[in-house]
């Protein structure tokens, strides 16, 4: 009784959820005409250095002196962070987006987001490149460098043969560019360079070059765990700096974009497409009948091998509860832009990993051995086949994170999926997987993904400083591991 009365208040409350999603967007026309003071988003690569403090400080007091509003995001030098700052400023609803990039190429993709939500985009000391930029304000950074450059060839001694050293700013800041081209004006009859130019490989088949090669690494790792009897924990530590120096080494420490210029490829349209409304509801239809089916015919499996079936009303419930929810999530996606291709992606993931894990002999006998493993060893199972697979799928699920993390940031850079794995670690934890094995389920790790999503882009919204952030990040860490052991004694 207790379950359906909690069953009915969740749909009811959920139908109110559904109503006012119809509503806010009736209204929204509304709300916006009522808006009358302008609202600047200001996204800034640090705020470490005095210069970045001053100019801030003297753009707000501007600003609010001509009656306008400023919200201010420091990316901490990340461009992963400043993509998602510069959509917390998006989905803040200001008027204009003022950028002063970590990373000109990578910023070309937030460009293009505030342009699809009709917000104009100035780009302020640093050139966003390889976009449709609104606005540029900067010094004459070419002039600077050719005076730069003149100084030294009016300085230096005639006749005689001299070595320059040039130390050019980061490959991120188009302004060391600029600086350069300045320079080689006037330097360019007294030096020779060597241009070296990346030829690129089609984004398909990277994606499956890098896939099989992840499956294999990580195939090798289970091994190493398994016949060599190495802690899992040393293995894939050593593995992460190994790979992380191996990636830094493969983009030169720069900056790689995903696809070049305005263009686009199966690599960016995993993160930049929204399916339509119509293809979004239509989603919903096709996944709701399978759910449908699915329960039917798991009640119709268990009668037949005589097992308990839960009553028609409280199965009823579930499956109405859980389609209000699916047409809740679809309204409101359709209210931005639609549902993203990204969470498709992660639906047709989870969805597979829940049927090996629950429907297969192979789920079953990895359940067994996290639970315990010498019990599993006499009961037959292939202990060491089944790990090195589970190591095996693992590596694919690492690559298609690894796409995913770099098509959203818009290229891989040294700073792509930094402290990931501490997040993916609690994630799993607060879902209710156990640390030690042998429990944890599809939705429960969905839902501590949620959470933890849920908090960081929350402190983000609330521009928290960073050093904040990684504080909650560890507290949240050490109280995961503190329910898991909770848990475990129970």
């Amino acid at each position: 009784m207790k379950l359906r009365i909690s069953l009915v208040v969740l749909s009811l409350i959920l139908s109110t959820l559904i109503g006012l999603s119809f509503s806010q967007r009736l209204d929204s026309q509304a709300d916006g005409a009522e808006k009358d003071r302008l609202l600047i988003g200001l996204s800034m690569d640090t705020l470490k250095e005095a210069r970045w403090q001053r100019d801030r400080d003297l753009l707000v007091a501007r600003a609010e002196s001509l009656g306008a509003s400023v919200l201010v995001q420091s990316a901490n030098s990340d461009d992963t962070r400043q993509i998602q700052d510069i959509q917390a400023l998006l989905s803040s609803k200001v008027d204009v987006l003022v950028i002063v990039p970590h990373n000109g190429k990578a910023m070309a993709k937030a460009v293009k987001m505030a342009h699809e939500a009709d917000t104009p985009v100035i780009a302020y000391d640093r050139l966003i490149t390889d976009c449709d930029l609104d606005l540029y304000i900067s010094f004459d950074n070419l002039r600077v460098g050719e005076m730069q450059a003149q100084y030294l060839v009016d300085t230096l001694p005639i006749g005689r043969k001299s070595r320059l050293v040039r130390i050019y700013g980061a490959k991120t800041d188009h302004n060391a560019v600029l600086f350069k081209q300045g320079q080689d004006n006037i330097l360019a009859p007294h030096i020779a360079s060597v241009l070296v130019f990346e030829h690129p490989i089609p984004a398909p088949l990277a994606m499956g070059v890098g896939f099989a090669f992840a499956i294999l690494v990580w195939s090798l790792m289970g091994k190493l765990i398994v016949r060599q009897r190495i802690p899992a924990f040393i293995i894939t530590l050593g593995g992460l700096l190994v790979f992380k120096g191996a990636f830094w080494l493969v983009i030169h420490n720069s900056t790689i974009p995903v696809s070049e210029g305005n263009a686009t490829n199966i690599y960016a349209l995993r993160t930049t497409y929204y399916l339509p409304a119509s293809g979004g509801y239509l989603l919903l239809v096709v996944i709701g009948a399978l759910f449908v089916l699915a329960q039917v015919r798991a009640r119709r499996q268990r009668r037949e091998h005589g097992f308990a079936v839960e009553d028609f009303e409280v199965g009823f419930l579930k499956a109405f509860v859980g389609l209000q929810g699916l047409l809740l999530f679809a309204i409101v996606m359709n209210g931005f832009r639609g549902i993203p291709l990204s969470v498709v992606i992660l639906g047709v993931v989870a969805l597979l990993v829940y049927v090996v894990t629950q429907h297969t002999p192979f789920g079953r006998n990895l359940y067994a051995i996290g639970d315990n493993e010498e019990a599993a060893a006499l009961s037959g199972i292939p202990i060491q086949k089944v790990v090195i697979g589970a190591y095996a799928l693992l590596g694919g699920v690492v690559a298609l994170t690894g796409f995913m993390q770099t098509a959203y940031a818009g290229a891989s850079t040294t700073t792509v999926g930094d402290l990931m794995e501490l997040d993916a670690i609690a994630a799993c934890v607060i879902g209710g997987t156990s640390l030690k094995g042998g429990r944890g389920t599809v939705m429960g790790v969905l839902f501590g993904a949620l959470i933890m999503t849920s908090l960081l882009n929350g402190m983000t919204l609330l521009a928290v400083a960073p050093e904040m952030k990684y504080m909650a990040r560890g507290v949240v860490l050490i109280l995961a591991g503190w329910m898991d052991v909770a848990v475990a004694k129970k």
